[in-house]
């Protein structure tokens, strides 16, 4: 074969090839992408804000209130030349840390506190109590004291005004007698935690007078200086005059039959009445011997709380009793009574051994009567208040 046609051979084929090659180097051409239908957009909820926390519940408006009955520290009774012969502190020392326990401390004052004025003419038991009385009452906690009793008067009106006055200097709350009706028939209100407390006063002796040599009786008028009466409509008018402006509201009422253990009918009557009118508890004294605890519609009524700092010597006149009462924001949540006993010449102790066991036992029976329903712990009687 001819030399040029064998060249002419191999430069064909070689171009074939290099054609090839290059085909095959070169990119594929791109597809155009498939276009996509759009989609719906999901609608756009508003957004909720979240909710503010609710506040806290306010907290709770607690308070204890203490109680006592009858005092009686006449510079001419024992139990006052007691206190003459020892200092103020003496007839309050063993029993001081119940009061200061409580947000409010009560008891009722049974003599007048003062040296002035004349002693009732034709009366045959008279007191009256030097001023030194108020530095122990200080110095107990008592904060405030009823006056509306048989005896604030044994002395006349001097003696009672200047009581008053003496009270009113030393911070101590008063109520239930004044210069007049309108002033003794006032509510005494003290406010503590957050609550406040109306205490009213009324004596059932008010009416009488002790001695035909001198018809002098205890109850103010408008002009008169007195002890506001235990009428049931006087009283009832003043509970619910006080009612909307407080939160408790306390009577104190000197009643009953003196040295008796039992109640009477017309005193359970007046009890439901001044309850139903509003009053939240009823603390009773005069019989200076103990009485039943009545729970009445989640109320207590007691019906004596017996002496306090007596010198009287019956065994049953020196059994008594510290009542404390818890308060929480708008009702009553426990009651319970310490055992008192009245050692020689009128000094009050709490009570131990089987003077304990008798006075618990004692409160309990009582209170059973009336169908309250009460617990005896190693120290106290418990009031349900809840199960009446």
């Amino acid at each position: 074969m001819p030399l040029k046609y064998i060249l002419c051979i191999v430069l064909t084929v070689s171009m074939i090839i290099i054609t090839a090659g290059c085909s095959w180097l070169s990119p594929t051409p791109r597809q155009p992408e498939a276009q996509s239908e759009p989609q719906p957009q999901p609608e756009q909820q508003p957004v909720q804000p979240k909710p503010e926390p609710l506040p806290p519940p306010p907290p709770d408006k607690d308070l204890k209130l203490v109680a006592a009955g009858d005092i009686m520290l006449s510079a001419n009774r024992a139990a006052g030349i007691r206190m003459a012969e020892h200092g103020y502190k003496y007839p309050f020392e063993d029993v001081k840390d119940k009061f200061t326990a409580g947000d409010i401390a009560f008891a009722n004052m049974e003599s007048p506190i003062s040296t002035t004025g004349k002693k009732l003419p034709g009366k045959g038991i008279t007191f009256r109590t030097d001023p030194i009385v108020l530095d122990g009452l200080k110095y107990a906690g008592i904060d405030i004291v009823s006056l509306a009793n048989n005896h604030i008067l044994d002395y006349d009106d001097p003696a009672l005004l200047d009581t008053l006055r003496l009270l009113d200097e030393a911070d101590i709350y008063r109520v239930g007698a004044g210069k007049n009706i309108g002033e003794a028939r006032s509510p005494a209100v003290i406010e503590k935690n957050g609550l406040r407390v109306a205490f009213l006063a009324y004596s059932d002796m008010a009416d009488i007078y002790f001695s035909n040599a001198y018809k002098k009786v205890f109850a103010a008028a408008d002009d008169k200086p007195g002890v506001a009466p235990t009428d049931i409509d006087m009283i009832l008018e003043d509970v619910r005059a006080v009612r909307p402006q407080v939160d408790i509201v306390i009577v104190s009422l000197h009643w009953g039959v003196e040295d008796s253990n039992d109640t009477t009918s017309q005193q359970k009557e007046m009890a439901h009445s001044i309850i139903d009118a509003g009053a939240d508890a009823i603390l009773g004294h005069h019989p200076h011997v103990l009485q039943g605890v009545e729970i009445y519609n989640g109320k207590p009524i007691v019906y004596s709380l017996g002496n306090f700092i007596f010198d009287q010597l019956k065994e049953n006149n020196k059994q008594s009793m510290i009542l404390e009462m818890d308060f929480t924001n708008d009702k009553w949540t426990a009651a319970k009574a310490y055992p008192i006993y009245m050692q020689e010449k009128g000094h009050p102790v709490i009570a131990s051994g089987s003077k304990k066991d008798e006075i618990l036992n004692k409160i309990a029976e009582l209170s059973q009567d009336m169908g309250t329903k009460t617990e005896i712990t190693e120290d106290s009687v418990i009031f349900d208040i809840d199960k009446q």
